[in-house]
């Protein structure tokens, strides 16, 4: 019988073979091959059949996220998920890097002296500068990436790779950072480093494969510093989501 993974179990998981550690990730430890969809996620004895839901192991799911900066001088921190803490719910001057504050609204607006971010109609995340430009700009190809922030609220998923197209060399030493905020204020973190996935005489010198395991629900995320003048595109291959159950 299908089983329903809860985000609890899913944070378990994630951070347990790591527990405590801050910027200290290891690969070995986020290897597809350790995950086991059968497993407890360390609530043994209390694992509960999927009521409404059941969670899908998949070999072929994946979506597309493009991330642009379009500043031609500034390093922008990117977030993706965390949904429940995003900077979009609320003002987090983080993902400036302390060179400018954005400011949630409900939609882009006209610049008014302070930079903006919310969604386009499209549904994708723009934040603009104070001077009204775009500066940066999050994107999904197979589905709004709107729908896909509320989604990971309730629809937990599990990401197996992430192929990672780079506009230039440099981004790829520029480190990946996995993090989970809970909502009583409790923050972990660990980082990938793209670079030690980078295959010295690979054939594609802009592509990098990075092997991992991250549950992603409503309190976890990834975010990654972006270099001026960079669009980063990311495959994230998913190995296990849960839907619902017809």
């Amino acid at each position: 019988m299908q089983k329903q993974i809860s985000n609890r179990q899913l944070e378990n998981y994630a951070f347990s073979q790591f527990a405590g550690a801050v910027d200290s990730f290891d690969p070995d430890s986020f290897d597809p091959d350790n995950f086991d969809e059968d497993e407890d996620y360390g609530f043994k004895g209390k694992k509960k059949p999927g009521i409404g839901t059941k969670v899908v192991r998949s070999q072929f799911a994946s979506f597309n996220i493009t991330i642009q900066n379009e500043s031609a001088t500034l390093s922008l921190t990117a977030e993706l998920f965390n949904a429940l803490n995003s900077f979009l719910v609320a003002q987090n001057s983080t993902y400036a890097n302390g060179v400018v504050t954005y400011v949630p609204s409900g939609g882009i607006v006209a610049a008014d002296g302070a930079p903006v971010c919310g969604f386009t109609k499209d549904g994708s995340v723009i934040v603009t500068g104070s001077s009204g430009s775009h500066d940066l700009t999050i994107s999904c190809e197979e589905i709004a990436y709107a729908a896909l922030l509320e989604s990971s609220k309730i629809r937990p998923f599990v990401v197996e790779k992430m192929r990672m197209s780079f506009t230039t060399a440099g981004q790829i030493d520029n480190k990946v950072t996995y993090f989970s905020k809970s909502w009583l204020g409790g923050v972990k973190e660990n980082n990938i480093s793209p670079r030690q996935f980078f295959k010295p005489d690979q054939f594609q010198t802009l592509i990098v494969d990075v092997p991992v395991n991250l549950p992603i629900d409503g309190e976890t995320g990834v975010k990654i510093i972006i270099k001026p003048s960079e669009t980063l595109r990311i495959n994230f291959i998913v190995m296990l989501y849960e839907k619902t159950n017809f």
